[in-house]
């Protein structure tokens, strides 16, 4: 089996926690540290968000990193071109795909989609850009239509895919049923990108790599959107130890970091947090 591809989110996904904001110079540290740490792709923020956003991503651009910087996007002509302007060559470009939120969020309808996608891949590509591609709420779409989209992502260029379960709903039982489906087509890697709103998000992200999905989205402390998302401690605690399908990941450096971010954002670490809380080594004795 491949090594995973760790993609982490803390700078994107992760300032969407509620009341959660980083300086710029945080975000540097952050960065440099999971670089140090092996983390291949680090999505660093949303360029259309205004200057500033689009000043750290360029600053970060620039940094002599060996972790590829992604921005993250709508699948629009306007959102890729404010990454190409702040210096962002890797591109990740994301649609709503289930029916409900099609509607709801973009007053759209699933036909819009595909030919939407070929303007920006074209858009994107003239402009020599790398793109990813990524289904928002893919837990909700019908996978017949989602295979489809799949697959005319790889066709018109997308270096890789994205499936989102946006609202934390999978088991890891249905999380293998979808990959190992939506992998059928696909040559290009798959990116599972999961919530953790019924804290499965790490057990689905192991399931996700155990049938297929190479490239896992996680973040620092688990930090998202509502309950967050994988936790990069957690998922590399357990390909370390118990698969063994990495090595040589920095635990202490790792749990330096998290407890920096801890601090910056005032959310003390619980003593008993997997991996890096102070007392999960602690026990009583028992008659067992």
């Amino acid at each position: 089996m491949m090594k995973p591809i760790f993609l982490d989110t803390t700078l994107r996904d992760g300032e969407q926690t509620s009341g959660i904001y980083f300086t710029h110079e945080e975000k540097v540290y952050i960065a440099k540290t999971l670089d140090a740490l092996g983390v291949d792709i680090i999505e660093a923020g949303m360029p259309s968000m205004g200057k500033d956003e689009q000043r750290i991503l360029q600053h970060l651009t620039q940094l002599p990193l060996q972790a590829e910087i992604l921005s993250w996007n709508r699948l629009l002509c306007e959102d890729v071109m404010a990454s190409l302007e702040a210096g962002v060559i890797h591109i990740h470009v994301s649609v709503p795909s289930s029916d409900l939120m099609l509607v709801q969020k973009m007053n759209k309808t699933k036909d819009w989609i595909i030919p939407q996608m070929e303007k920006v891949f074209t858009f994107a590509l003239n402009h020599d850009a790398t793109l990813s591609f990524g289904a928002e709420d893919a837990s909700r779409t019908a996978l017949s239509f989602l295979k489809v989209v799949f697959k005319t992502a790889q066709d018109l260029g997308a270096q890789r895919v994205r499936f989102a379960d946006t609202l934390g709903i999978m088991t890891p039982s249905s999380v293998a049923r979808t990959i190992g489906y939506l992998k059928e087509d696909l040559t290009i890697p798959i990116d599972f990108h999961g919530h953790n709103d019924f804290g499965l998000a790490t057990a689905n992200a192991l399931s996700a790599w155990e049938n297929g999905a190479q490239v896992i989205s996680c973040s620092i402390l688990g930090l998202g959107e509502r309950a967050g998302n994988t936790s990069l401690e957690e998922i590399a605690g357990i390909l370390q130890y118990i698969r063994k399908d990495i090595q040589g990941f920095n635990f202490v450096a790792l749990k330096k970091l998290c407890n920096t971010l801890a601090s910056w954002i005032n959310s003390p670490i619980p003593e008993r947090k997997p991996i890096i809380g102070e007392k999960i080594f602690n026990h009583e004795s028992g008659i067992h």
